[in-house]
């Protein structure tokens, strides 16, 4: 007999891609299971679709999570409000393929964690690259992408929920980290397959790419028991720095295209995370909310709960 999942989407300004994430997440879904759209201090219609979403099916519920900006808190909010023992979690700008939700359903009626394969897109869903499937970072355990992911609701009940002091990148890495101390190590599923938009422009794919490099060294820092410590240094953070000039000097003068200022971006972001968490600082503490067990499953299905 399947378990019921509970599928929790944070969303944040998010009207203008979040309809096809939930269209193809519904016909998924088995009458126990639920869809939660976490709305995120949103300006724009994203309120708006949500709400309107949960109208038309019963399966799907909106939480309001206007406590901090965020994807994990969002998800922290999700996940402390599912109604049932598998928790997946994927993200509003994303399209899950056929057979997402069954294939996670599948491998979490026994496994702690899991994650899925992303593919690559542009906004019009042309492969911009391979495939991508488990991470692995500094030495440590093997990680899921943040977006096609699924846990048992147990495994948040024993490690707690995302570390929400991370912004920007390497939540996942933290829990799946976390989870593999306690026993869990994550469980490859290339059949839960999404459509991984990456960000369009210079600018936006250099932010991305500037903060996922920075949390990196902040996972690294707080996890000394399971990273090789020489992997990186400041000096290699300053060399890549120098090499990357000419790509800022791009960016600066408009010529740089999403791949340049990504990999601009990735050297500044190692350079800041050594900077902010090593030399003139320390990383920040971990909050991490416990999980509470599933609350009682009759509760009402109202918009912004």
């Amino acid at each position: 007999m399947n378990q019921a999942v509970s599928v929790v989407i944070p969303c944040h300004n998010a009207a203008g891609s979040m309809q096809r994430q939930v269209d193809a997440l519904l016909p998924q879904l088995e009458e126990t299971d639920e869809l939660l759209l976490v709305e995120n201090r949103s300006a724009d219609g994203t309120r708006r679709i949500a709400e309107e979403a949960a109208l038309r099916d019963a399966r799907v519920r909106v939480l309001n999570a206007p406590d901090k900006a965020g994807a994990n808190h969002a998800r922290n909010i999700g996940a402390a409000r599912a109604h049932n023992p598998i928790i997946l979690f994927c993200d509003a700008d994303d399209v899950v393929h056929s057979g997402w939700v069954r294939s996670l359903r599948q491998v979490l009626g026994t496994d702690g964690i899991a994650g899925g394969s992303a593919t690559p897109v542009d906004e019009e869903g042309r492969r911009l690259g391979p495939d991508l499937g488990l991470h692995e970072t500094f030495g440590g355990p093997a990680y899921p992408l943040g977006a096609t992911m699924g846990v048992r609701r147990e495994v948040l009940e024993t490690i707690g929920g995302f570390d929400e002091s991370y912004a920007g990148g390497h939540d996942e890495t933290d829990l799946a980290w976390r989870a593999a101390r306690a026993g869990w190590p994550t469980h490859f599923v290339p059949e839960a397959r999404i459509d991984y938009v990456q960000r369009p422009d210079a600018r936006s794919a250099l932010q991305q790419r500037r903060l996922y490099a920075r949390t990196s060294i902040q996972v690294w820092v707080q996890n000394p028991d399971l990273v090789d410590q020489s992997a990186v240094s400041l000096r290699g953070a300053l060399n890549g720095v120098r090499l990357g000039l000419p790509l800022g000097i791009k960016m600066i003068r408009g010529t740089a295209t999403a791949r340049d200022a990504a990999r601009w971006g990735w050297a500044l972001g190692v350079l800041e995370g050594h900077l902010r968490y090593r030399v003139l600082g320390r990383p920040p503490a971990r909050v991490a909310p416990p999980i509470p067990p599933a609350p009682h499953p009759a509760e009402p299905n109202r918009p912004c709960a």
